[in-house]
């Protein structure tokens, strides 16, 4: 018999959805983020009574009426609706079939990653998985998904050993079953894992393979990820230009707006980085118009970062006031490079009364946070200000150079559809 992915080896043995309970022991009990710990952790738990025992025992094991009370008192729309879907779905439910709830559960799942749950995005794709493991079978495209996305949810929290292990048995599974598709995705996923364990060489070679395993083969997505993936490499390795060229491969591939958000915020932080601002700027314009939630965040700090590279006054203005309207869906770790780049770009045209206050006053916020990095790069502001110098200073724009000309066309007819 194939063994069963395993859950992490810290949960306790036979406890289900046990990052929800972590989450929940943590949260105010009067906060929002407790109504929505709840009323995800009790509808997974129906999931999973319907995945195990079917419809009419879940009725019997769980009070359905309570759930739904949970789900209408939490106050994130987005995840009320996905909630409630789920629901519905066990509700109506003409057989035990576990493909019926599979759907719902793992567009909840999808909402997780987005909003940067990852621990509570693992915990669902582990539910998924336990309830469709039955079949033991990757012919149905719920099982293949459901399991590449579990190991790219350990990935995102540094189970490295963990992620590998399910990447590993996607592969076995796709070969047993003749799903080639799903053997050069975990293919990816493997070398994804080599470049955050800082082999860089390795993963590279091991990307390029799997980009040209789904050329060959016609995996278009499967193709976008793996050069995205490279060009990260490339760029962790130093090889910039390299880099801008792989991720303009992907862009040129059409990738689906789940994706493509992703894509231009790591091309954009590239091009920064190199100083071709002009590419930057449209990278994270495109991205700043997506509907994912970190993808949307970061692209507006580092189009408030960039305004003050160019000493743009009037595009720091309007991206303030667009990171405004994000208001609490800013993840920390973004909200406190705002707050850094805000207070520079008030410093820097003069909105400042005592520079020095505000500047100790972000560094301690982000320090009391665990947000070091921050707080040292405003520190180092402090002790410019005290030297009688501006705030980090901003390099020159350097002109994009012949190698990077179809990236930059690319983006250019991107940005002129969303006018």
């Amino acid at each position: 018999m194939d063994d069963m992915p395993a859950s992490d080896a810290d949960k306790p043995i036979g406890v289900k959805d046990y990052a929800f309970l972590v989450e929940l022991s943590k949260t105010d009990g009067a906060s929002e983020r407790w109504y929505f710990l709840r009323a995800g952790f009790v509808t997974m738990r129906l999931a999973r009574e319907f995945f195990e025992y079917g419809p009419v025992q879940a009725h019997l094991r769980m009070n359905v009426a309570a759930v739904q009370r949970a789900v209408a008192e939490c106050h994130d729309p987005v995840f009320q609706r996905a909630l409630a879907s789920i629901v519905e779905t066990i509700t109506h439910a003409p057989s035990s079939d576990p493909s019926i709830v599979a759907g719902p559960v793992m567009a909840y799942a999808k909402l997780l990653e987005q909003r940067g749950e990852w621990g509570l995005a693992e915990e669902v794709w582990q539910g998924v998985v336990d309830g469709l493991w039955p079949t033991r079978t990757l012919v149905t495209e719920e099982m293949a998904v459901a399991l590449i996305r579990l190991a790219s949810a350990k990935r995102k929290r540094s189970d490295y050993a963990a992620a590998q292990a399910v990447y590993e048995q996607v592969q076995h599974f796709a070969v047993k079953h003749s799903q080639y598709r799903y053997y050069v995705r975990a293919a990816v996923g493997l070398g994804i894992i080599e470049m955050e364990r800082g082999n860089l060489g390795a993963a590279h070679e091991m990307l390029t393979a799997a980009a040209v395993e789904a050329n060959r083969n016609g995996y278009v997505d499967v193709e976008i990820d793996a050069l995205h993936s490279r060009g990260s490499v490339a760029s962790a390795m130093g090889r910039q230009q390299d880099a801008l060229i792989d991720f303009g491969l992907a862009l040129k591939r059409n990738p689906d707006p789940g994706v493509l958000p992703h894509l231009l915020v790591n091309l954009g932080a590239v091009a920064m980085e190199s100083g071709y601002l002009e590419l930057a700027a449209d990278a994270f314009a495109i991205a700043a118009h997506s509907n994912h939630a970190i993808a949307k965040a970061q692209a507006y700090v580092n189009l408030l970062e960039l305004s003050l590279w160019l000493h743009d006054e009037t595009s720091f203005d309007d991206v303030r006031g667009a990171l405004d309207t994000l208001g609490d869906a800013i993840p920390l770790f973004f909200e406190a490079y705002r707050r850094l780049y805000d207070l520079r770009g008030r410093i820097i045209f003069g909105r400042v009364t005592d520079a020095e206050r505000a500047t100790r006053e972000v560094g301690e916020w982000a320090q009391a946070r665990d947000m070091h990095k921050v707080a040292h790069a405003a520190f180092e502001d402090l002790e410019r200000l005290q030297a009688g110098r501006s705030p980090e200073p901003y390099p020159e724009a350097i002109p994009v150079p012949p190698q990077l000309t179809s990236v930059q066309t690319q983006l250019r007819a991107r940005k002129l559809e969303l006018v």
